[in-house]
Order: C-alpha cells, then structure tokens, then sequence
C-alpha cells in the first residue's frame, strides 16, 4: 500500500514535531526557528494542497489578463518575448500548476528583454503590470 499525499505530510509534520525539533540543541535558536518553519509549512500544506489546481487556474486567468493589457513595444528581443509569453498562455500544458509554471517563466523572460531593448514606456507599463499582478 502506498501513503496517500495527506498520510505523507501529516507524518513528516509528525517527524519533525516529535523528532527533530526535541533533538535540537535548545541553544540552537536558528536550528529551532527554521525547523519550527518547516512545521508551519507541513501544516500549511497540509491545509491547502487538494486546492492547488484550483489555485493555479486562478493564477493563469489573472495572468491572462496581465497580459492582455500589455501593449510590447521595443527591440526584437522584447517582441519575441512577448510572442512567447502569448503562444505560452495559449499551449495547452500537463497540469495548471505547470501551466502556471510556464506562464511565469515566460513572463519573467519578457522582463528581462524588455530591460535590454524594450520601450522605455512599455517598461514602465511592464513593471506596474507585474507589481499589481503580485499584490
């Protein structure tokens, strides 16, 4: 039998709460705090992970409309950027969380050449884009 994704956090939570944190050299406050972080992320995960899908369709669509505001101007770099962050939110992909993947690694290339040959206009766009995106 093989544990199911919830058995499997909950017993990593379980090891480092009643494992690793008591072994923990109590005057190790760093080891503590990152240990005490990891928990707090199991127990997170632990909350949330069936929702995930559901979370990264959310994130594509909101993407989605980023990117449907923007208007790339610049150099070739910037505008073969852009071709690839729309074919890239147009192809179908093996999950939403790799679509969501996928998107946002698209995204961050179109940053990074429109900071080499992109509009000055566009790249003040681009960034007020992206900021209001992660907010």
């Amino acid at each position: 039998m093989s544990p199911d994704f919830d058995l499997r956090l909950d017993s990593m939570r379980r090891a480092m709460t009643n494992v690793v944190l008591p072994a923990i050299d109590p005057a190790d406050s760093l080891a503590i705090e990152q240990a005490s972080l990891v928990v707090a992320h199991l127990s997170m995960m632990l909350q949330q992970w069936d929702r995930i899908g559901d979370y990264a369709r959310l994130c594509v669509a909101e993407l989605g409309a980023v990117v449907a505001r923007l208007d790339p101007r610049g150099g070739p770099l910037t505008l073969a950027a852009a071709n690839d962050l729309c074919a890239t939110m147009a192809a179908p992909a093996a999950s939403p969380n790799k679509a969501f993947r996928n998107a946002m690694a698209a995204l961050e290339e179109l940053v990074r050449a429109a900071e080499v040959d992109g509009d000055r206009a566009f790249r003040t766009d681009l960034r007020r884009e992206v900021l209001l995106h992660a907010n």
